[in-house]
């Protein structure tokens, strides 16, 4: 993982990011960690870029949801951009703390690249919404692991260049 962290620095660099922000959790930490380094930037910590909050469900594997909560895996399958999970958030309410924090961000480097290390459900919602689309279409998008997504913040919001 270490050794494909450091494999996005050079794609990075020629960036010239101004600044290096991660999610709270510790891979996401782990993931930025040598980046931060090798490109000097300090690390800058944004809980709002967490992964979705699965509530009652964190940790459980997909047979133990759909054993212990069937309700909540039927509505995940069947409207999973919806879903709200017990006790949890749904991806709307992580499609509006992931443009909240974009904003702050955006708006404390004007016009700079900046690097934002986060997870699979907050960038499908940020890239989903810069396409255009409704959130429905989050799971139509393909989020590699350790892969680059680039969007530009304007006034009416995030706008993807590529990825």
């Amino acid at each position: 993982g270490r050794r494909l962290a450091e494999g996005l620095v050079e794609p990075l660099r020629a960036e010239r990011p101004v600044a290096l922000y991660a999610s709270t959790s510790r891979r996401a930490i782990e993931t930025a960690a040598p980046i931060a380094r090798a490109l000097g930037l300090p690390l800058a910590l944004e809980p709002a870029l967490c992964e979705v909050d699965f509530g009652r469900l964190e940790g459980l594997g997909f047979d133990a949801i759909e054993r212990d909560f069937p309700e909540a895996w039927r509505a995940w399958m069947e409207r999973p951009a919806e879903v709200r999970f017990p006790g949890g958030e749904s991806l709307a309410d992580v499609a509006a703390r992931t443009e909240r924090a974009s904003a702050r961000i955006a708006a404390r480097h004007p016009g700079a690249a900046v690097v934002v290390v986060s997870h699979g459900g907050p960038i499908r919602a940020a890239v989903t919404l810069s396409r255009g689309r409704v959130l429905a279409a989050a799971f139509e998008l393909e989020v590699a692991h350790r892969s680059i997504q680039a969007v530009r913040a304007t006034a009416d919001g995030l706008v993807r260049e590529r990825g």
